[in-house]
């Protein structure tokens, strides 16, 4: 059987179930046509379409297709033709770039299809619309949007549509977005979600990196480079690094880290699929044009943990965990970019073996033996009430044994970031901290963190709407409340540091971490000095810990596996030092 043929069967037969005549597949959650993602649903039978043979494929593509075209509108100031509802919904949970970007794509995608069946008529109103669309809103979407990976998600459209035109202003829109994307690039492969926030109004720590986002770079450049006729190889260093970037978030569990996602305000659950189908693609394509077998190695493991998330109806939900943003018409459509690599997936994959790698700016370390899998974060960005990562401090983001499935033994837990206690970390209470300090400081940080407070409000209404009670109970007492109390934590913990010395190596890493507050303030009270040792079946941990201001108390946050929580009392100039292995 060919699995992932079925598996997209499954989800077109579920998207098909739940379409309205005209091509709407409707959404109880949001009660608003999402068709952004309903072109996908297009490009997926499409694909279907070529695989099978099969004549129903071809119909639901035009099906959905023809739902597009319907939704090509000027915006309200009539300078930009574009594919509604775009930004102009709340509802929608999308935007304009990206619903241009995929509904240009499908349309061009279908007039470009040798066997598509369409009309003269159709062809004519299509092409109508693809220009309209292209020349107007995505040939400027696509070199000029902020957020690198909106700009390249308009790209993939005007990409298809110049396969289509052959305008040349239209390949230079999308080189032009492409050249700036690798601009942005860190020099070690990863990407920020935002590389310039505050210019959009959005807290620094939306600069950090995304694991969520990241394979939607490299997919998408590798995408419009194969529509424009742009040999990938003039890019190669770049997609390259950044191929090995992901590859550094996913573990042998075949679950990426959800704590190197600075969108935390996206994921209510522990880990998430959704992204699954855009990383596929990333993997598989550039495995099969660069000849990558870690790269093939992994999409082999992912692709066997999306497969088991597929539910029985055939519908992708971001996890098996609870409800998160979007929802599963985004997931499910999405699948359709695992569609065009279908036939890449490799039937089986040797597990890696041997790995090291080490990436400077996102001081991101990963260490793997036949026997395990070791993923460690040195400095990262503050967390505000929903943007960065805020899990560092020379912590470990994943770490899986042979022993146990290489499933995560140190799984994320609800609460790990706002509270600064995940595990491995050292919090502190201050002496200095008096109560009055702490409300200052708390209505410091609510006060500018107001907008994502109101953000919040939004999103609990949203589940509130859909009839979602437990999701609406979830997000109030299990992330909202916890955020606004977070603002008034006294403590400082390593887990917070923006300010991380590593010294690594393939045999050991060494952190020197000064801990900080919830709103990012550096404080030396203690300093950590901690140092992994990796052995061939083992990883050892050596914690060193100098009190140069005396605290209320001093905790190192247990690890599980039999090692729990220590608090100390310490005094001036005291040293403390544990040692245990994982």
């Amino acid at each position: 059987m060919d699995a992932p043929l079925e598996f997209l069967k499954k989800a077109s037969g579920a998207l098909l179930g739940a379409s309205e005549r005209n091509g709407n597949i409707f959404c109880a959650k949001h009660r608003v046509e999402h068709t952004g993602k309903i072109a996908y649903a297009a490009i997926l039978n499409l694909e279907l379409f070529d695989a099978t043979g099969g004549a129903e494929y071809l119909e639901r593509a035009k099906l959905y297709a023809e739902f597009v075209y319907s939704k090509i509108k000027p915006d309200p100031s009539g300078k930009y033709w574009i594919v509604w509802p775009g930004n102009y919904s709340r509802y929608n949970m999308s935007n304009s770039s990206l619903d241009a970007g995929s509904g240009i794509d499908a349309l061009s995608s279908l007039l470009l299809h040798p066997e598509s069946g369409l009309s003269e008529e159709t062809i004519k109103k299509y092409r109508d619309a693809v220009w309209k669309v292209s020349s107007s809103y995505l040939a400027e979407a696509a070199s000029e949007k902020p957020i690198t990976n909106q700009r390249l998600w308009a790209g993939t459209g005007l990409a298809a549509a110049y396969a289509l035109f052959h305008e040349k202003k239209w390949k230079d829109a999308v080189l032009k977005g492409i050249e700036r994307a690798f601009r942005e690039q860190l020099a070690d492969g990863f990407f920020s979600y935002h590389p310039s926030p505050e210019k959009s109004c959005m807290p620094g720590s939306a600069r950090d990196i995304t694991s969520f986002y990241h394979s939607r770079h490299i997919g998408f450049i590798l995408y419009s480079l194969d529509r424009l006729g742009v040999d990938w190889r003039s890019h190669e260093a770049n997609l390259s690094k950044g191929i090995r970037a992901l590859i550094a978030l996913i573990g042998r569990d075949g679950l990426k880290s959800i704590r190197a996602e600075t969108k935390r305000w996206y994921w209510h659950s522990f880990y998430e699929v959704a992204s699954y189908s855009f990383d596929l693609y990333a993997l598989l394509a550039w495995g099969e044009r660069a000849g990558d077998e870690l790269a093939t190695q992994y999409a082999r493991l992912m692709w066997e943990r999306l497969e088991s998330e597929q539910k029985e109806g055939g519908w992708i939900t971001a996890s098996k965990t609870g409800e998160n943003f979007q929802c599963k018409i985004f997931w499910t459509c999405q699948v359709a970019w695992l569609a065009r690599v279908r036939n890449l997936v490799p039937q089986k994959t040797n597990m890696p073996q041997d790995e090291y790698a080490y990436f400077p700016n996102a001081d991101i370390l990963r260490v793997g033996k036949p026997s395990y899998l070791v993923t460690l974060r040195g400095k990262t960005s503050a967390p505000t009430m929903s943007w960065g990562s805020g899990y560092g401090g020379g912590n470990i983001l994943y770490f899986g044994k042979k022993s146990q499935g290489f499933a995560n033994q140190l799984p994320a837990r609800h609460g790990e970031v706002e509270s600064g206690m995940g595990y491995g970390s050292w919090v502190a209470v201050p002496l200095s901290h008096s109560f009055l300090m702490r409300v200052r400081r708390a209505l410091r940080i609510l006060r500018n963190e107001r907008q994502e407070l109101k953000s919040h409000v939004f999103y609990m209404l949203v589940e509130l709407r859909a009839g979602n009670i437990r999701a609406f109970w979830h997000l109030f007492a299990g992330h909202f409340l916890r955020r606004i109390l977070s603002a008034f934590s006294p403590l400082i913990s390593t887990e917070w540091s923006g300010e991380v010395t590593a010294d690594v190596s393939p045999r050991e890493a060494s952190y020197k971490v000064a801990p900080a507050a919830r709103d990012g303030e550096r404080r030396d009270d203690f300093i950590l000095k901690r140092k992994y040792t990796f052995g061939e079946d083992t990883v050892s941990v050596r914690d060193q810990v100098g009190v140069k201001r005396p605290p209320r108390c001093l905790a190192w946050v247990g690890m599980g596996l039999g090692k729990k929580t220590r608090v100390f009392h310490p005094k001036q100039n005291d040293t403390i030092v544990i040692e245990y292995e994982l």
